[in-house]
């Protein structure tokens, strides 16, 4: 199972609705993501509260902790009452695998 997967089935769990918004384009063969930093589009059914997620491994969470910071879509996404996660997963020999969330704050 990829991060990915590790992140849509740990956001289904705690009763959000969950969209990969990240996609392969094959021409320029590159990823993209949501306004440039989201992997994920995660709505909580029973508050409506939207949570966009970016999803890596725990040695690559620096880089993208950077990217974030650095996104000139950041300030709107945070204005318009989004919350902003990291998830950072890495695995542990006796307990299996576990994730490190980053939320992002104005």
């Amino acid at each position: 199972m990829s991060p990915l997967q590790r992140s849509m089935a740990f956001m289904r769990e705690k009763n959000y609705l969950v969209e990969k918004v990240e996609f392969w384009n094959s021409w320029s063969k590159t990823r993209k993501d949501l306004f440039d930093i989201l992997d994920l589009l995660c709505i909580d059914k029973t508050g409506g509260r939207t949570v966009g997620v970016q999803v890596t491994t725990m040695g690559q969470k620096q880089p993208h902790v950077r990217k974030i910071k650095a996104s000139k879509h950041l300030p709107y996404l945070l204005k318009a009452g989004w919350r902003i996660h990291l998830h950072s997963w890495r695995k542990l020999k006796k307990t299996g695998w576990t994730v490190d969330i980053k939320e992002f704050e104005s």
